[in-house]
């Protein structure tokens, strides 16, 4: 399990089903807030190997691995699908 000790900046974790890059690489440009894209899938095929680093995105196989890498970032604001999106937002809220 990663220890995430970043800067005072407020911690936004974004949980999704699956990631694409024209929905994840414009998080680069945010600079008051430090992003996690928390994700299940990359179905896409649209994501080069570095698109996962910044702003950083980490693949989870289950509900307890997301809801410990949650904890383990101690967000200060976590953004979800709405609970009827599909089964991993229904779980999570």
């Amino acid at each position: 399990m990663k220890k995430y000790i970043g800067s005072k900046a407020p911690k936004l974790v974004i949980v999704s089903e699956g990631i694409r890059r024209d929905l994840h690489q414009p998080l680069r440009y945010f600079r008051k807030i430090t992003v996690f894209h928390l994700y299940k899938k990359a179905s896409y095929g649209d994501m080069m190997p570095t698109d996962f680093y910044n702003p950083r995105a980490e693949k989870f196989q289950s509900a307890l691995e997301l809801y410990k890498k949650i904890k383990a970032i101690k967000p200060d604001i976590l953004q979800t699908a709405e609970p009827w999106a599909n089964k991993i937002s229904f779980v999570i809220t």
